[in-house]
């Protein structure tokens, strides 16, 4: 749905339109995001304004990161132009295609986007001064137990838990991954797609990071992780390490999935899939349901 930007903002996408030739009827409102306003400007730009200091310096992060991306052939958009004044904003070129919020992806896209990633999680990121490092502080243990204490978790649900996450971590490497640059946020209203069903873009690098590849993987609905999965692998000679990746994935999104137990309130207006405060787990249970896969199935405790 469009949405009415505020005063500023219009003004300066119209200050955009004219520095760029184009007439201000050609600046259309885009769908509100979270952290930016977003207005077309023609056919093949984009101002984002960000709302609050926090966004301006994820679209600063941005500004670092997308000509490495763009640069190495990865689907991304290109900045135009980076401004930290009078108000913070930047010009892109815009990306083809329309994003995946609803939408059912082939198997080719993602397919295509597990090879997309193998790329950007080898990029180099020496260069890069704005880009943090994520560290995943939650101890799954101490979470169950918290939420035994608390009520969300039965006896009996508590103990399997415990016991699921020690097949898993059986299965997890025996020291921390190497950190890399990851996207942070790869939702389906993130990846847009053409109309022959291929990946044309990968958007909103605002939550990126330098972490565990395997957070990538996570914000994934799991039901979908299986074909990005297989390009990733594939793409970086790691077939032989199917189960364990997959363990480091699965580790993360139950983990999430259980945190949100105590956030269970719903975010009715967010376009994300992980916004409804159960679909992490719901998640979950559809990837074990619809995909009889014996690796997936490997990584379930027994009994």
């Amino acid at each position: 749905m469009e949405h009415t930007p505020p005063e500023p903002v219009l003004a300066l996408a119209e200050d955009a339109a004219r520095r760029h030739h184009l007439h201000p009827d050609r600046i259309h409102p885009l769908p509100a995001g979270e952290a930016n306003h977003v207005l077309a400007l023609g056919e093949h730009l984009l101002l984002r304004v960000p709302r609050t200091p926090e966004h301006a310096h994820d679209l600063a992060k941005e500004a670092e990161i997308l000509p490495l991306a763009h640069a190495a052939g990865l689907p991304v958009p290109h900045p135009i132009e980076h401004h930290t004044t009078p108000r913070p904003h930047m010009i892109q070129t815009r990306l083809p295609g329309h994003d995946l919020h609803g939408h059912h992806p082939t198997t080719r896209l993602l397919t295509e986007l597990g090879h997309r990633l193998a790329h950007l999680h080898r990029l180099p990121t020496r260069t890069l001064t704005r880009t943090p490092h994520q560290d995943d502080t939650t101890r799954p243990h101490t979470l169950i137990r918290r939420l035994h204490h608390t009520g969300h978790l039965d006896p009996d649900t508590a103990h399997w838990l415990h016991t699921w996450y020690r097949h898993l971590e059986t299965h997890l490497p025996p020291h921390p991954p190497e950190t890399v640059l990851i996207h942070g946020d790869l939702t389906p209203a993130n990846l847009l797609t053409g109309h022959d069903g291929t990946l044309t873009g990968i958007v909103d690098w605002g939550d990126a990071a330098l972490a565990d590849p395997a957070v990538d993987f996570a914000k994934l609905p799991p039901h979908r992780l299986t074909p990005v999965l297989n390009g990733y692998l594939t793409t970086l000679s790691l077939e032989d390490d199917t189960l364990t990746w997959r363990a480091r994935i699965l580790h993360h999104q139950l983990t999430w999935a259980l945190a949100r137990l105590k956030d269970p309130h719903p975010h009715p207006d967010a376009r994300h899939w992980s916004a409804p405060p159960h679909s992490r787990l719901l998640g979950l249970l559809r990837l074990f349901a619809t995909h009889p896969d014996p690796t997936w199935r490997a990584l379930t405790p027994p009994g």
